[in-house]
């Protein structure tokens, strides 16, 4: 299906960039010589963003090397990521860069919440929420280790903060009946001391979220492992493949 705004008339070019250090550089370039807002391919192709801002160190001209030192980015909504359609809110835009730390000025950031990635060895980060009057304006990610910033999320609205009580995540899971996504199509229930509650969160990047900001619960039954994500879906196993969500 066509999508493309009526007054659009230019057309698209596809860069391939072998390095992540070149695909960076051409984001930036592209921003400081077009002034076009690049759509870049993340997590091995799996999802796309909108690159809607760079800043370096120095003007990012070719032959010139500079650092960056962040990127502004406009992410589809990461909750339930089903193919898009007419009526999804993708590339309408949000709050970002400076605005966004603007709008983390008054909300004080409380007690963060430690979550492990999946996805690398022994690496894990800090989600550390902004609150005012009993709601979430934001979340600040912070390596868990050297303590540097590594991202910063505004959602639409103020929002519930999480429920980081393993037991009643325990207790709500055993509640839920999982469906299997094997060959069996079965179906199963997590029965008392069956199973454990990791003791952090987890996240790795994956079609049921992909956003950092957005982790889950792993419960481990035997052999069976399911995730309760962080605002209370619950999922017998991740997509981890595919394409270009």
């Amino acid at each position: 299906m066509d999508r493309k705004p009526a007054a659009f008339t230019n057309s698209f070019v596809v860069y391939k960039p072998t390095t992540g250090a070149e695909g960076t550089q051409k984001v930036g370039y592209t921003l400081w010589r077009s002034e076009v807002s690049p759509i870049t391919l993340v997590y091995g192709c799996m999802h796309w963003i909108v690159v809607r801002g760079v800043q370096t160190d120095v003007e990012p001209m070719p032959g010139t090397p500079c650092s960056v030192l962040g990127l502004w980015v406009n992410t589809p909504v990461h909750r339930n990521n089903a193919p898009h359609g007419a009526g999804d809110i993708c590339g309408s835009g949000g709050v970002n860069g400076v605005e966004a730390m603007r709008k983390l000025r008054q909300p004080g950031f409380e007690e963060p919440v430690l979550v492990k990635r999946l996805d690398r060895l022994d690496e894990y980060y800090y989600l550390a929420p902004a609150m005012m009057g009993g709601e979430v304006h934001g979340y600040a990610q912070v390596d868990a280790l050297f303590g540097d910033l590594q991202g910063v999320s505004i959602p639409a609205k103020p929002a519930r903060p999480y429920d980081l009580d393993r037991e009643r995540v325990a207790k709500r899971a055993m509640d839920h009946v999982f469906s299997l996504r094997d060959e069996f199509r079965g179906r199963f229930r997590l029965r008392p001391d069956t199973f454990c509650v990791s003791p952090t969160m987890v996240w790795r990047p994956c079609r049921e979220s992909f956003s950092p900001h957005l982790p889950f619960w792993q419960i481990t039954a035997g052999m069976q492992t399911v995730h309760v994500r962080a605002d209370g879906e619950m999922f017998s196993s991740l997509t981890t493949g595919g394409t270009g969500v």
